[in-house]
């Protein structure tokens, strides 16, 4: 099965079809998707003929095949197929493992562990269906109103949304949304290993923007995200608690990935109702992207959240001095990167000094792009205002490159 925006290279063999011949290529899905079986042939047969009766997918037709002769553009032989079966089509390739398999079995492409990496748990959520849909990133909180076993737990743990303090109960659409504060911060060249936690009752292709990943395992985890088969999801992400516990399911096995999504490159994976997904992702570009949902209805209402890659380490926990307009006047300050356990309370001079690089939207910054540093007359990097001097990184975070794990 493909989701919106998905991409497969197909070789179709026509041989021995006769001249006139036409084969039909149909979508099977209807919207919203929830997962569910492959259909018969029978079927196929009636949604190609009669359409879709319950209008869930009233446009079923995607294109058709005419085995013509005389075409303008002919196929290849057949043989080709044969001889592509035979070949590695990139000995390059390594598959994405999180420990190697000693022996490697025969046939399999060769492994490349992504050691040192990061970990990140995302949260697909929706309020009372049709309602507003979300992606939240959590992290581990022994106060957190989040109840959450994943696979491997024995039992569940809690959580909070990244960003919001554990007795904030506050509604989430004050502030989790597309402008709110960047909350996934990756290192370039580092391994970062993210689960997708489905908790709504759809599929949700979800896309990383540019990068490439691979799913770490060949199935994916199955968790009871609902109180019972019909019954409300056990999340709100509303005020970010669980109304129960989320557990493994009794039959823990999500969706079995297909082998050409597990011996091959994506950006955009298949997240099944109550499924737990991992891949393994690397960023070698620095910025801003974003990564979101693909179904466009979603994603143009805010089922999307930005990352900002960084060079180096000391951008994620030291200091970047700004030259930042507020109220009409320009401010010259030495701004802290906050974290989540100091944004929102005041700083020690009394006054909240968020970062503007801290949040998705546009910053302000004189005469410059946002972002960028402002220079003294002297050429040297504007620093803090008791001393002038500019915020030197330590040796420890940028005496070198980051290097990049091989491929």
């Amino acid at each position: 099965m493909l989701a919106p925006a998905e991409r497969l290279d197909v070789l179709i063999d026509l041989t021995g079809l006769p001249d006139g011949a036409r084969l039909h290529l149909v979508n099977s899905a209807p919207a919203p998707f929830g997962g569910g079986a492959v259909p018969t042939v029978a079927e196929l047969e009636t949604l190609l003929h009669e359409g879709d009766e319950a209008n869930l997918n009233p446009f079923p037709w995607v294109l058709c095949f005419d085995v013509d002769p005389d075409a303008a553009t002919p196929g290849r032989p057949g043989s080709l197929l044969e001889a592509l079966g035979e070949e590695v089509l990139n000995p390059r390739f390594r598959r994405l493992v999180h420990d190697l398999t000693d022996p490697l079995p025969t046939g399999e492409a060769v492994e490349l562990s992504v050691e040192g990496h990061e970990h990140r748990i995302i949260l697909l959520a929706e309020t009372d269906p049709p309602g507003h849909l979300y992606l939240q990133e959590i992290v581990a909180d022994p106060f957190g109103d989040i109840e959450l076993q994943l696979p491997g737990d024995p039992l569940p743990r809690r959580y909070r949304v990244e960003g919001w303090m554990a007795d904030d109960y506050s509604p989430s659409s004050s502030r989790v949304s597309f402008y709110d504060r960047i909350a996934l911060r990756p290192q370039l060249g580092r391994w970062q290993v993210w689960r997708f936690v489905n908790a709504t009752a759809d599929t949700h292709p979800l896309h990383i923007h540019q990068s490439q990943f691979q799913p770490l395992d060949d199935v994916g985890g199955l968790l009871d995200v609902t109180a019972g088969p019909d019954g409300p999801s056990l999340y709100d992400p509303t005020f970010r608690h669980t109304l129960a516990p989320i557990r493994v399911s009794a039959t823990p096995d999500g969706r079995r990935f297909e082998p050409p999504e597990t011996h091959g490159w994506k950006d955009v994976i298949r997240i099944d109702p109550g499924n737990v997904v991992k891949v393994a992702v690397r960023f070698d570009v620095p910025g801003r992207f974003v990564y979101h949902c693909h179904v466009l209805e979603r994603e143009d209402t805010e089922m999307m959240r930005a990352l900002r890659r960084h060079r180096h380490r000391h951008e994620r926990h030291g200091h970047e001095p700004r030259h930042v307009i507020r109220d009409g006047r320009v401010v010259s300050r030495e701004t802290p990167i906050l974290s989540s356990s100091t944004r929102g309370r005041s700083t020690r001079r009394g006054i909240r000094s968020p970062d503007p690089g801290d949040r998705a939207g546009p910053a302000t910054v004189a005469g410059r792009p946002a972002g960028r540093p402002a220079r003294s007359r002297r050429g040297s990097l504007s620093g803090s205002r008791r001393t002038g001097r500019a915020c030197a990184p330590s040796r420890s975070c940028c005496s070198g490159r980051a290097r990049a794990a091989p491929v």
